[in-house]
Formats: C-alpha cells, structure tokens, sequence
C-alpha cells in the first residue's frame, strides 16, 4: 500500500515472528524488523520492542550515540540499535522503495537533500551524515527544517510572495512535530530593489512536541482507569500513551469525533488477559493540549529553570511543557548577529509547520498569544496556504532549485558562533590557571 510519508517508527520482531518470517519483504526475505505505520501499529501492541524518537537521541550529547541503547528502558529485548543504526534503516527502507520503483534511477545516484532540526550542533548533523552513508545514500546536503518550509511556502506562491511580505518584515516559523519543537526568524530586506530573504535567528533544541502531549493525555486516561479500581503498570501505560497518540490524532483533526474509546490489555493470568477500556473527548483534548502547553503568557514569563537533582538518564526533554514560554524567550533575545539582543522581537508574519499543529485551537492560541505581544506594533499575520505533513520534503527540492539559482534563495549560514579558546602567553603562577581569551573563528550566519 503507498503511503505519502513515512512515520519514524521501527519495531523489533520477537524470536516467534522471525521463525516464522513476518516482517519479510519481497525484496528481504530474512527481515527481522520493520519500519514505518506498521511498525508504528505493532509497537502499540509490545511497546518495549518499539523504537522511537531516534532523531532526537542523535541530538543528545550525552550519551553514546553510536552504541544500542535503543529501545531505551526496554529488558531482554535483543537485537537493539544505536540512534545511528535506527536512522540508517528507515533511511535505507526509503533507499529500497524507490529502487524498486525506479530501477533505472537509484536513488543513490540522485541529488539528495535531508533535512534536520534547526537546532541540531554539528555533532548531531555528523551523526545524521554517518546514518545516510550507512543506508547507502552517498552524499548528501543537510537543511534546516523550518527553512525548508518556508522554501515549501516559497514555492507554493511562486512570485506572488513578494505581494505578501515587505520590505522589514520578520517571518517567525513555528514547528512542532512528534519530538521537538523548532523556531526560526526569517528577515526581509533590500537588495538594490529587489527582496532579499535571511535566517537571521535559531532557537534552541527543544524536546517538546506532540510525544509531550500524548504523554499528558495517557496521564488523563491512566487517572480514569485507576478511579475504576484499576492498576496500571509501566507496560500498560506505555501502551495507553501509544493508544492516547492515535486518539489525539483522531481528536484535533477536521471532523473529529466528540469522544474516542481507548482500549489496552489487561495484566490477568489468564492466557488472553482482559482488555481494559476508556475514553477521552474532544473538549479534553483541546482543554489539556491549548491550555496546558500554549497558555496567554506576558512577554518577561520565560521557562523555569531547571532543576538541580539527581535525574535518570534519559532524553533531555524540556523542563517547562508551555511552548508559549519557550517563544517568549526566544523573540527576547533573538537576532544572535545583532547589536541588540535584549529587545523583544514581535514578527510581522508566522508559518506554521509540524504535524502537532494540525489542530486549528493550537495555531489559533500560538496566534493569538503573538498579537497579544504586538500590541505596540502591527499583529502578527498568519502566511496561509502551508501543508503542515510535506511542507518540509517539499521545500527541501525547492532548494535543490535554489542552489542551481532556479529560485530565491534564503541567506543562511551557521546557525550560532563558534569560538576557539586560546591561552594568554603570560608566566604560570601556581594555583592559577592561565587566562583564556575566545577568539571567533566562524561568525554567526556565515555562508558556505
């Protein structure tokens, strides 16, 4: 069945499934995995042999990126992955789809482009290089993925955007996916009466996204069944969070349901335990998902800070759910290659992006906090027309356009500084370290 994306999911087989050759594929017979809605829909079953969030593991520093640390938590699951190995396979599922398709055009041999989170350090950006190269893609050019929506818009409105943007405008691109959350500010200027587009800011990786959501979710329906005299263990819950996903899915989208049953598998000691069942309504939904994480906020309350304990290794994830301080934070100081970094910056225009944006009451709040800041400048305007599923793969050839200079390009470059530390030639005292002094050596914003 062809399907237009591709979920970042990829499932472990137990030892009975591989005997008897379930996950095969015509073109691998020997398969032992599985990537993709299957794997996404198999996962909610045996969560602990479920891989997900690879991209974001490749951004955390600290850990071992290259060693099998996935499925993270799981006991005696055999066959594990790196967050490297886990990127290489859904990108050679990819690579073997189209060479199916396209014999005569491997996809090795096209000019590929692979887009990342904004916020991704070089190291991460290596690690993602590795998994491409490891999935048999050769070279690749990487992307920033609010960047790549815009290019999507870009496209879309082909010379028509230059009756929609003006000369001072700054373009905020919002994108919430499954795991992150990105910002970006893009700047329109002058050129010699042409306009000009720049990246003028990047914010921070944020471990904040829609998994955040369906984690509070699985809390709201994990409540009700304890109310009921149930316990719920950690499998359980793990799989009540698989199954709040999808009812979220279904919940914010267009003709959405007032209420959807949750449904997960008893613990009894029976062979085919009992099934235990739930429901969350639209109105939960919407309350929990805009209230909770994009509520009206001033433009001094940013997150809170972070706490100083002994934490479990984990994932990074953000500290403060409120996305809406997350912005506030950024639009303070954003415009790293600007004199003034302490003004706040209100944008004239936002584009959304990230499937966690699907629903109108989340767009409409994000919104509707932005103008609530421009209240001493014009209000914040919506650029219409994004595709919030493929904007980002679509944007991505429209820059492989760009590049050839078959279309505007948007100036970019680094998204921060880097600096090198260098000792003062200067006697050693005892005790003392030597003072250092950082020297720039690749400017914010510099090109290629």
């Amino acid at each position: 069945e062809e399907r237009s994306a591709l979920p970042s999911f990829l499932y472990l087989s137990l030892k009975e499934e591989r005997k008897k050759g379930s996950l095969a594929v015509s073109w691998d017979p020997e398969r032992d995995y599985c990537v993709g809605h299957y794997a996404k829909e198999r996962g909610e079953e045996l969560p602990g042999r479920l891989v997900s969030s690879a991209k974001s593991w490749l951004s955390h520093s600290d850990c071992d990126r290259r060693e099998a640390i996935l499925t993270w938590g799981a006991d005696g699951v055999d066959g594990m992955l790196s967050p490297v190995d886990a990127s290489a396979r859904y990108l050679s599922h990819l690579r073997e789809v189209w060479d199916l398709a396209h014999p005569d055009a491997p996809l090795a041999q096209q000019r590929l482009f692979v887009t990342v989170p904004a916020s991704f350090d070089p190291s991460a950006c290596q690690l993602v290089e590795e998994a491409c190269d490891a999935a048999g893609l050769g070279q690749v050019v990487l992307l920033e993925e609010p960047q790549a929506a815009f290019y999507a818009w870009l496209h879309r409105h082909q010379a028509a955007w230059r009756e929609q943007l003006s000369v001072g405008d700054t373009v905020l691109v919002v994108d919430i996916g499954g795991g992150t959350t990105d910002f970006s500010l893009i700047s329109v200027s002058d050129n010699d009466g042409d306009l000009q587009l720049e990246r003028i800011a990047v914010g921070s990786h944020l471990l904040l996204g829609g998994d955040n959501m369906d984690l509070a979710l699985a809390y709201v329906v994990r409540q009700k069944l304890e109310e009921e005299g149930h316990d719920i263990d950690d499998w359980q819950f793990q799989a009540l969070t698989h199954a709040a996903r999808r009812a979220k899915e279904r919940l914010l989208s267009e003709d959405a349901p007032e209420s959807v049953d949750i449904s997960i598998r008893g613990r009894g000691g029976s062979l085919i335990g009992s099934t235990l069942t739930s429901s969350l309504s639209r109105e939960e939904a919407l309350s929990l998902v805009v209230e909770g994480f994009a509520p009206l906020l001033d433009r001094d309350e940013h997150p809170a800070g972070t706490s100083s304990g002994m934490r479990q290794i984990g994932l990074p994830y953000a500290e403060d759910a409120r996305i809406t301080s997350h912005l506030a934070k950024f639009l303070s100081r954003s415009g790293e290659g600007s004199n003034d970094v302490s003004a706040f910056l209100c944008p004239r225009r936002v584009l959304f992006n990230g499937g966690s944006l699907k629903a109108d009451a989340l767009r409409g709040r994000i919104l509707q906090q932005l103008q609530q800041w421009s209240i001493d400048a014009d209000p914040t305007e919506v650029l219409d027309g994004a595709d919030l599923d493929c904007a980002v793969s679509r944007g991505a050839v429209y820059y492989g356009l760009a590049r050839e200079g078959k279309a505007i390009r948007i100036k970019g470059g680094t998204s921060r500084s880097y600096f090198i530390g260098v000792e003062d030639a200067v006697p050693a005292v005892p005790g003392l370290p030597r003072p250092m002094k950082a020297i720039c050596v690749v400017p914010f914003g510099m090109e290629e």
